[in-house]
């Protein structure tokens, strides 16, 4: 392992321990990977994955983290396997998930070709130094036909540069590395010369930091679920905090 893998290997067992804390103890980021999950299932649902043929497939969460959204997914799947870079954050996925889990490096798979339907990549895609051998990776270990899902921060977004202004005009850090978050063209860039891309969609995170740091309880969420749901559906592009792509391996058989 390079030695900028290291450095970032320890930050996210570093941080890790911090989210893990505070997933534990505070509503609030509980509720944002439980948000995540069911923005991920109702595109999945566009593009004619249902919970039934979720269960006659094999998933695989490429840098799954704390395992906030694994554990919707596990019970789904017909089979489900994580991996992080992080051992601290693959042993509290692995508990959480109770799925098989090692640490791995999602640019270097150590997995078997055509192994899987899905591969799901959570928020991390900012967290690699070669994207475009993620995308060779993922095409590698998916069977003909299988799926992409990415859902990646979108640093266009008015609130997502709002939130960032003032993380940097208070000194806050959120994240426990280096990080490099993609235009949404230079996403679909990386996937297409290998994928077809059968979904791009904006997902509105107006109060998404809040979440972040683990603020509110269920019944201030439920109002800003409410809230979140309205600007989804009237300002979806002016708001967006995510993008979710659905890319499909071609079918060579």
């Amino acid at each position: 392992m390079d030695s900028w893998k290291r450095r970032e290997r320890e930050a996210m067992d570093a941080s890790g321990e911090y989210l893990e804390a505070l997933y534990e103890n505070r509503y609030g980021l509980r509720h944002l990977y439980d948000r995540q999950a069911a923005r991920l299932l109702t595109a999945l649902r566009a593009v004619g994955i249902d919970q039934g043929r979720l269960r006659q497939m094999d998933l695989l969460e490429a840098a799954a983290g704390i395992g906030g959204v694994a554990v919707w997914l596990q019970p789904m799947a017909q089979r489900f396997f994580l991996s992080d870079i992080s051992p601290y954050r693959t042993r509290v996925a692995h508990r959480r998930a109770e799925s098989p889990a090692w640490v791995g490096d999602c640019e270097a798979m150590a997995v078997a070709d055509e192994a899987f339907d899905l591969v799901l990549l959570l928020e991390s895609l900012h967290h690699l130094g070669a994207p475009e051998a993620f995308v060779r990776e993922a095409l590698r270990v998916l069977r003909p036909g299988g799926w992409l899902a990415v859902f990646e921060g979108d640093p266009t977004g008015w609130n997502r540069r709002l939130f960032n202004l003032v993380k940097r005009t208070l000194g806050i850090q959120t994240e426990g590395t280096q990080h490099r978050y993609l235009l949404p063209p230079d996403i679909r860039g990386v996937l297409e010369p290998r994928f077809h891309i059968r979904l791009q969609k904006p997902i509105v995170g107006f109060f998404s930091p809040l979440s972040r740091i683990g603020w509110g309880g269920k019944r201030a969420w439920a109002l800003m679920d409410v809230a979140e749901d309205l600007l989804q559906w009237v300002c979806p592009h002016t708001l967006r905090y995510w993008n979710i792509f659905l890319a499909q391996k071609p079918n060579l058989v």
